[in-house]
């Protein structure tokens, strides 16, 4: 299985954000036509976002119905016009826009219909208000809402810099350790 680049340059084979190339399967005909997502939870988590909010973002741009229990979207869609919608939603929010680093994590911020959505780098540490540009952008941004309303934003262990070392309980230059080597 190949991989590819998050940030969607091909020219640069030491790139370090990998992601498994997008693997489609068509099914069916006539109306019950459908392309089933073979792999798509191992895509995103490899730039740690959930499978569903993906999936669901693929289907408002492509305009059809998915399912997410088969990992499916109505329709016959070729691998390059899916993986073309993956970086659009990429771009939009995984990369950071001020170090280009797909370290983007995001925050709820407000209550009830007051709700925003604030994206931090957790390699520079740029903060950013996510405002919806276009109508594919404001969508992205509801769906992460409402998942962030009813579940935790998972992390894949190794993948990102987290941002708080002292949580840790890391140190660097031993200013609050307990430990005298010359005690």
């Amino acid at each position: 299985m190949s991989t590819l680049n998050i940030n969607g340059d091909s020219n640069d084979p030491y790139y370090r954000y990998k992601m498994p190339e997008l693997c489609s399967l068509k099914t069916g005909r006539g109306n019950g036509c459908h392309t089933v997502l073979e792999n798509l939870s191992d895509v995103t988590e490899s730039f740690n976002h959930p499978g569903s909010v993906v999936l669901s973002y693929m289907g408002f741009v492509l305009g059809t119905n998915t399912t997410e229990s088969k990992w499916s979207i109505s329709g016959h869609y070729t691998n390059d016009k899916l993986i073309e919608v993956l970086y659009q939603y990429i771009r939009s929010f995984v990369i950071c826009p001020s170090c280009s680093i797909p370290e983007l994590l995001p925050s709820v911020e407000g209550k009830k219909k007051n709700k925003k959505l604030t994206m931090s780098c957790s390699a520079c540490g740029c903060s950013t208000e996510m405002k919806g540009v276009s109508k594919d952008e404001t969508k992205g941004i509801d769906l992460i809402i409402k998942y962030m309303d009813k579940n935790e934003w998972k992390i894949k262990k190794g993948t990102m810099v987290l941002q708080d070392d002292s949580e840790l309980g890391l140190d660097p230059f031993g200013l609050n350790s307990k430990f005298d080597p010359f005690a």
